[in-house]
C-alpha cells in the first residue's frame, strides 16, 4: 500500500529536468507569496485571496528592487559625470 503512494508521489522519467526545475519554482513563488499573504491577510480571506495578496506585493517588491537597481547601476552614474545636469 505504502509502495503505490510512494510510487505516485515520483517524478515520472520521461519528465525533463528543465520542466522540473520550472515546476519547482512555481511552487516555491506560490509558498512565498503565500508565506507574505499571511501577513497581510484580511479577516474572512480565503487560501486564494491569501496567495494572491502575497503573490501581488511579492510582484510589486520585485519591480521596486528592478527599478531601484536601474536607479543606482545607470542613472546615478550619468548624473555624476554631469555635474551640470544637478546644478
Amino acid at each position: 500500500l505504502f509502495d503505490f503512494h510512494l510510487s505516485f508521489f515520483q517524478s515520472n522519467k520521461n519528465t525533463s529536468k528543465p520542466l522540473k526545475i520550472i515546476m519547482h519554482f512555481i511552487l516555491v513563488i506560490i509558498g512565498i507569496g503565500l508565506l507574505i499573504g499571511l501577513l497581510f491577510r484580511s479577516k474572512g480571506d480565503s487560501l486564494l485571496d491569501t496567495i494572491q495578496s502575497g503573490c501581488g506585493i511579492l510582484l510589486v517588491l520585485i519591480v521596486l528592487i528592478i527599478l531601484f537597481f536601474i536607479f543606482f547601476k545607470f542613472l546615478i552614474p550619468i548624473f555624476l559625470k554631469n555635474k551640470s545636469l544637478l546644478n
